[in-house]
């Protein structure tokens, strides 16, 4: 059975993201003093007393207002109340009781669910009496705390856990299923809501016209031709110099974090508009973080037709993301439809290429080929040897190859080496690290290569990842 539900309800500004984010023991919801930060529901676990349990973060319900995006994320509140086991209604308790908390309450109280009163923003018992005013509201005894200091939050919690049913089904470890993480990152307005929305079949995640719509990155559980995925919508990311200080910053940061935490990331590029340098640093920001990617080019109905229908249109495109070689570029309406239908198996063909192994004798087969083929370069002070190769992880799929001079390998003769890995084992959509390290010989000081040298790292990874000539490799000499 799925793990319990909390919705977290209530008018804008009274502290629904600051409780969310202490029940879930993560600074995951963006808070601000303003009303009306929250707009998608965002969904995470808390786990509490070995009691585990999803907690729901809402937008503000706002009455008064009729616009659309309004609309939107009172839609989004009222899917969170329908989807609860416990609803959580938050009010703050220094503004007091107002007719909208009264509305409010009168549609949770004809859910007949379990319903909480969180009478934030006490900040200690002398300010407890302030709860009482919303005993009116008619759904229990209102629990005084403060969700920024944690004022009372132990006895709202215990009050919580015991409202909170127990999962049914039978008792025991379960094997986790594994589930790829999809980011949906681009630049503002390019269309990753509605992308979202389109893929899901429902109106899971608030879309306007207007840039910076969405501000959390805003996950989503979803099952598409029978697998399951979890999406994450994020916020648009500006240019540096645009970037205002505030709520729009630390959108940023949850956009890098997802991009860091994904396995597959869905780079967005609005193609009616080109693209763009912005683009090309996200791209680049993909590429540093070393995930599965995929390149969509949005908006592909608004070009003229001569545009759709010319087959080297894409290759300037193609040039300028020439450091993103491996990944698939694929033309979409997300707002028309249009070839959306591949996407589920294009994340899981990438998903793959990102967690596979090879065996080393297949491997090092390939390499003595391509070494055979195409030897590498002599350097001033002798010939440069590749030993063998082993593959060291996964996600991505990394490779340290042993040579007797590791520092004079050059960068062509590892994208020579790294090309032969991909014509031999696939590899599409997922970025390759390739490090040189000295072979068991020059380690021991009986080689002619310099002794102790550091190998310098591959393209795109850390110098602090290439560990030193004299540590590298096992202890016995592989043969």
């Amino acid at each position: 059975m799925p793990a319990p539900i909390v919705a977290l309800v209530g008018l804008p500004n009274v502290g629904k993201s600051t409780l969310f984010n202490r029940l879930v023991r993560k600074s995951m919801a963006t808070v601000r003093d303003t009303p009306g930060v929250t707009r998608d529901r965002r969904i995470a676990a808390a786990q509490w007393d070995e009691r585990r349990f999803l907690v729901a973060d809402t937008g503000g319900l706002t009455f008064a207002s009729k616009d659309d995006l309004a609309r939107q994320v009172q839609a989004q509140a009222e899917m969170a109340i329908s989807e609860a086991d416990v609803i959580v209604l938050v009010v703050d308790a220094v503004a007091g009781l107002t007719p909208f908390d009264r509305e409010i309450a009168l549609r949770l109280r004809q859910t007949e669910k379990p319903v909480l009163v969180a009478a934030n923003k006490i900040d200690g018992p002398t300010m407890e009496n302030a709860a009482a005013e919303f005993h009116a509201l008619a759904l229990g005894v209102p629990l005084p705390l403060s969700a920024r200091n944690g004022y009372g939050f132990d006895q709202f919690l215990e009050t919580l856990l015991a409202a909170v049913p127990e999962p049914a089904g039978p008792a025991g470890e379960t094997t986790p299923i594994e589930v790829p993480r999809v980011s949906v990152v681009g630049r503002p307005n390019v269309g990753k809501s509605t992308l979202l929305n389109t893929l899901l079949g429902r109106d899971r995640f608030v879309t306007s016209p207007l840039p910076g719509t969405t501000r959390d990155a805003v996950s989503e559980e979803a099952v598409l031709d029978g697998r399951a995925f979890v999406f994450v919508d994020t916020a648009g990311v500006r240019r540096r110099g645009r970037i205002e200080r505030g709520i729009e910053k630390f959108s940023i940061i949850q956009t890098m974090r997802a991009i860091e935490e994904s396995d597959v990331v869905l780079l967005l590029v609005d193609v009616s508009e080109g693209l763009t340098e912005q683009d090309l640093n996200l791209a680049g920001a993909v590429a540093e973080a070393g995930r599965g990617v995929i390149v969509l080019l949005n908006k592909w109905d608004l070009l003229p037709r001569e545009n759709r229908e010319d087959p080297r249109f894409l290759d300037p495109i193609r040039h300028r993301l020439r450091f993103l070689s491996y990944a698939p570029i694929r033309t979409i309406s997300a707002a028309e439809r249009r070839g959306l239908r591949p996407i589920p198996a294009e994340i899981l063909k990438v998903m793959e290429s990102y967690s596979r192994r090879v065996s080393t004798p297949k491997l090092n087969r390939v390499i003595e080929q391509a070494v055979a083929r195409h030897p590498p370069p002599r350097s001033a002070r002798g010939a440069v040897k590749v030993k063998y190769a082993v593959q060291t992880r996964v996600r991505p799929p990394s490779f340290v190859l042993f040579t007797n001079r590791p520092g004079e390998v050059p960068v062509s003769y590892r994208r020579f080496l790294e090309h032969a890995l991909r014509e031999a084992f696939g590899f599409e959509g997922t970025p390759l690290r390739l490090a040189f390290r000295a072979s068991d010989k020059e380690r021991r000081g009986g080689g002619s290569s310099s002794r102790g040298r550091r190998a310098r790292p591959a393209p795109g990874e850390k110098a602090a990842k290439s560990a030193p000539a004299g540590r590298a490799g096992g202890k016995g000499k592989r043969r």
